[in-house]
Parts: C-alpha cells; sequence; structure tokens
C-alpha cells in the first residue's frame, strides 16, 4: 500500500503520514509556548520528544480509524506542523472536527490555508459514503486567534457560531475569570456550499 500524501497549493508543503523519523523535528516545532497558548489542553508544554515518539506511535498505529485521521504537515522535507480529523458519531456522523497546527517558523506564508484547504478537499472527496461520510467540517478556533480565523475564512469556511468559555454558545460565561481567553468561533465547511 502506498503511504498517503496530499499535495497542497504550495509546493514545498505536502501532508503526509507521521513517521518516526519526525521525532526531533515534531518536538523542535511543538515545543514553542506560542504554539501550544492556541491549542486544546491534551497538547502540551513543554513539548518534548518523548511526548513527539508518544504521538507519532498513536498518529501512526491509527492513521485513519472510523474515528479520525492523523497527519504530518510536511515542509521543505520535515514534519513542522500537523492537521486531523476527528469523525463524529451518533446525531453528528455525517461531521468531522478539523485541528491543525504550524510550527512559528513557518506562520505568515499561506501554508497553514493551504494545508488545511488540501486537507477539507480530501475529507470531503474521500468520505462520500459508508459509516465515514463526510457532509460538514467544522473547525473552532479561540476568538483572540485573529490569524487562525483568516486561515479558516481563506480556506473555504463560514463563521457559523460564537462558542463561550463553558462549551455551549447561550453567551453565559459559567466561568467570568477564562472567559477571555476560552472563547471560540467554530466554522463550518459543508460539502454542498454554494452548488
Amino acid at each position: 500500500m502506498n503511504p498517503l500524501a496530499i499535495r497542497t497549493s504550495i509546493d514545498r508543503c505536502v501532508l503526509r503520514e507521521w513517521r518516526e523519523t519526525d521525532i526531533a523535528s515534531l518536538a523542535r516545532h511543538a515545543n514553542n509556548r506560542n504554539v501550544s497558548r492556541f491549542l486544546l489542553d491534551q497538547f502540551p508544554f513543554p513539548y518534548t520528544e518523548r511526548d513527539a515518539r508518544d504521538w507519532i506511535a498513536t498518529a501512526t498505529t491509527t492513521l485513519e480509524t472510523a474515528h479520525g485521521k492523523h497527519l504530518a504537515i510536511e515542509i521543505e522535507g520535515e514534519a513542522a506542523g500537523g492537521i486531523g480529523a476527528a469523525f463524529g458519531d451518533g446525531n453528528a456522523r455525517a461531521t468531522a472536527a478539523i485541528g491543525y497546527w504550524i510550527g512559528e517558523a513557518h506562520w505568515g506564508g499561506g501554508i497553514a490555508t493551504a494545508a488545511v484547504r488540501a486537507f477539507a478537499e480530501h475529507l470531503l472527496a474521500e468520505h462520500t459514503v459508508g459509516p465515514t461520510a463526510i457532509d460538514r467540517l467544522e473547525a473552532t478556533v479561540f476568538a483572540n486567534n485573529p490569524a487562525s480565523i483568516r486561515v479558516l475564512e481563506k480556506a473555504g469556511f463560514a463563521r457559523e457560531i460564537h462558542v463561550d468559555d463553558d462549551g455551549d454558545d447561550d453567551g453565559d460565561d459559567d466561568n467570568d475569570a477564562t472567559a477571555a481567553t476560552n472563547l471560540g468561533v467554530r466554522f463550518v465547511r459543508l460539502r454542498n456550499a454554494g452548488a
């Protein structure tokens, strides 16, 4: 079986399977507070080579399952970020929640936008029937991360809703001390949007 490789609109950037040889570059790019502060708590900081080894072991054993898919963002031959999707189940079975990050050394060059766009197009093209059929992609970003908001907008996602710090969309901040940092914005991209 050929390894998965998804080309992006930027020649030096490809989405591909994680490899054991990515441990050092993953740890180097992920061990950055400017990166981790915009990611969920399960993304550790500091990020060590042991964290990288553990992640790569998980990602390579479960490249794609009924629950999701996880790929490296390779830039100029090295893993410098990650992108993944968690497939929904039950009433959300046609939905995939995507997440991504890229090393700070590669910010501002359009790479994140190219990666998200290519990954979204791949998911919508490859998951058309069966238990992993996807009609809706979602991504939630912190409201104080305007760069990631722009990435999603440029990648064809539309702002759907503001999600407050307690994880719902009712507008009442149940924990006012953290409301400023935990407010999120959910974006969505639909299979037939604009069709």
